[in-house]
């Protein structure tokens, strides 16, 4: 093809000349049309790619109790592909508590019964199109949803955890109380929230089932529940509202498999969510410090130290959820204030200088652009493999020089491209 013989021709040239980056411009809470007001609390978020490495672009889905997404009417479950909000078909009638994907399909968890006027109960799968129930409905509100070992599990509300096997639900393990965390951990699951037993085994707070039986994690903690969990460096990390006894590992913890470790000495108040995203781990809840460093229901741990996230968040009642979408961090729940500036339950922390060639910071087009405030070989390397591929994730612009996208993947976006590049921005 002619444009992408010229495409590499040119690509290869600036290759061979790329020495720098822009310069560095620090991160801070966001404001503009990514982060809209919604009209209720959100739970839950991640960032879904409908067709994988297909020529859509990733998107943010955030899941919770609203009805609109600034200005656009979205029940309970909403997306952004940044460049605008949509709702996903009727939405969902009722509360969404977790969402996971889960071969290749986007699903929801919660407290629902429907989808418009098709019943969809406590789980469902969305399509492309419309939502749909996957089995008979499970009979408690759904608060955690995770893949694992090929399969779907689902805690809810009443204890009950429950695997999906083809057309039907099957219990694998009953806790006393509330399951509001699955993970899965080095070929395990694992268990979170407020229980002290699961299926008559003795276990504070959080338990591992390895496929036959349930057992409890060492020395767990004790105190009122395990909020969520996540992995990052390789270890699991639960955040909650729990203490462990005589150790000063306050409402977060990592465990290794065998043992649990602390961050420090911990934070002042609950946590309720916690993301690995570029070798950090970010935290969000309702504490003012963590570690006795100050730091405003948000942090980041950098492997050695904590770090507030600019002046935070506050208002309303609490930070509920974070994930991460194209290199910024957000945060869901019922929140009034980012940084200063009012905001309604949604907020984004990231460079307020982003450079438009700025698309990804490892070259591996495969794992999704994650911006790193750098323009380097590796942003090359993405476009170059995206414009071969005419991936919509690197439509920038349609001619005007303005980072306008028009939805096609073309000359347009190779000359726009290279001149931001060679300036570094």
């Amino acid at each position: 093809m002619r444009v992408a013989s010229t495409f590499l021709t040119v690509a290869l040239s600036v290759l061979i000349c790329a020495t720098g980056a822009r310069a560095q411009c620090e991160p801070v809470w966001l404001t503009g049309v990514n982060v809209p007001a919604v009209n209720g609390v959100v739970n839950a978020m991640l960032t879904w790619d409908p067709d994988g490495n297909g020529p859509l672009s990733p998107m943010l889905v955030i899941g919770g109790n609203f009805s609109d997404v600034g200005g656009v009417a979205a029940r309970s479950v909403a997306s952004w592909n940044g460049q605008q909000w949509a709702p996903l078909d009727a939405g969902l009638s009722g509360e969404v508590r977790s969402l996971v994907v889960f071969d290749g399909h986007l699903f929801a968890g919660g407290g629902f019964t429907s989808s418009g006027a098709t019943p969809v109960r406590s789980v469902a799968r969305w399509n492309g199109t419309t939502w749909s129930s996957i089995a008979p409905a499970l009979p408690s509100t759904v608060l955690a949803i995770e893949a694992h070992n090929g399969s779907l599990f689902a805690g809810q509300m009443s204890g009950t955890i429950s695997r999906l096997d083809g057309d039907a639900w099957v219990t694998v393990g009953t806790a006393n109380a509330e399951v509001r965390g699955l993970q899965s951990f080095n070929g395990e699951l694992v268990a979170g929230g407020r229980f002290t037993s699961v299926s008559g085994v003795s276990a504070s707070l959080c338990a591992t089932w390895n496929g036959i039986a349930w057992r409890a994690m060492g020395n767990s903690p004790s105190g009122v529940d395990v909020n969520s969990m996540t992995i990052h460096n390789g270890e699991l990390i639960a955040v909650g509202n729990f203490f462990f006894s005589g150790v000063s590992r306050n409402d977060i913890a990592r465990w290794n498999g065998t043992d649990w470790n602390g961050f420090g000495t911990g934070s002042s108040s609950i946590i309720k969510a916690a993301r690995s995203f570029a070798g950090n781990l970010y935290v969000v809840g309702l504490f003012t410090s963590i570690s006795s460093v100050p730091a405003q229901w948000a942090a980041r741990w950098d492997g050695s130290q904590w770090h507030a996230m600019g002046s935070g968040l506050s208002g309303g009642s609490w930070a509920l959820t974070t994930t991460d979408f194209r290199g910024d961090i957000y945060v869901g729940g019922w929140i009034a204030n980012a940084g200063g500036n009012p905001v309604q339950n949604l907020a984004a922390f990231g460079s307020p200088c982003r450079c438009p060639a700025d698309l990804d910071d490892d070259g591996n087009f495969a794992n999704g652009g994650a911006r790193n405030n750098a323009v380097d070989i590796n942003d090359l390397l993405y476009f170059l493999i995206g414009f071969e591929a005419g991936d919509n994730a690197i439509d920038l612009d349609n001619g005007s020089n303005t980072n306008t996208p028009d939805n096609a993947v073309d000359i347009n976006d190779l000359l726009f491209f290279l001149a931001r590049f060679e300036a570094g921005c």
